[in-house]
């Protein structure tokens, strides 16, 4: 390719705290980690920006992941130049979604999202008192399948016969 584009981290204040199919995650009784998670440590729920220049095209709520948004990014060039023609990216457990329609077109200057910690994949227990606490993050996803920009290997949706096969990408790359 002759041009492409760089992605940016979609938070300007947080940290990554879960990496992309880490075997710690699977020691605490999870899963596979098909993402990586933004967190942010003050307890607030700062906004999430586009990463590119990408078409918004879905908006679900799934049981564990929660308010999740899809975001389509074409011609992307990758941290190892490694270029994709295309690319979803997943914004999960989110507060709120802007009001943004499918077929939008955004770019960097435009927020997409607001942190959160929706739905029980947000959720985990305090080890002093026990009690159910929601963690602020976001699980960003990346998946090369553009033909399913809602389909999720971490969960399927009660509308799929089977779970999406894994096309995901470790984000810290992208």
């Amino acid at each position: 390719p002759i041009w492409g584009q760089k992605l940016l981290s979609p938070v300007q204040e947080g940290y990554v705290s879960a990496g992309y199919k880490l075997d710690s995650y699977l020691s605490l009784g999870h899963g596979t980690h098909y993402a990586i998670d933004f967190y942010h440590n003050l307890n607030r729920t700062p906004p999430l920006y586009a990463m590119g220049v990408g078409e918004i095209v879905g908006q679900y709520t799934y049981h564990s992941l929660g308010e999740t948004l899809a975001i389509k990014y074409n011609n992307v060039i990758a941290n190892d130049g490694t270029y994709y023609d295309s690319l979803i990216i997943r914004y999960s457990h989110l507060k709120s979604i802007e009001e943004i329609e499918n077929g939008t077109i955004v770019g960097i200057e435009n927020q997409v999202a607001t942190m959160g910690a929706s739905r029980t994949g947000a959720q985990k227990k305090d080890s002093v008192t026990g009690e159910t606490i929601f963690v602020y993050h976001t699980h960003l996803e990346v998946s090369t399948d553009t033909n399913a920009p809602l389909s999720t290997v971490t969960e399927k949706r009660p509308d799929e016969i089977n779970r999406a096969i894994d096309t995901t990408l470790d984000p810290k790359y992208i």
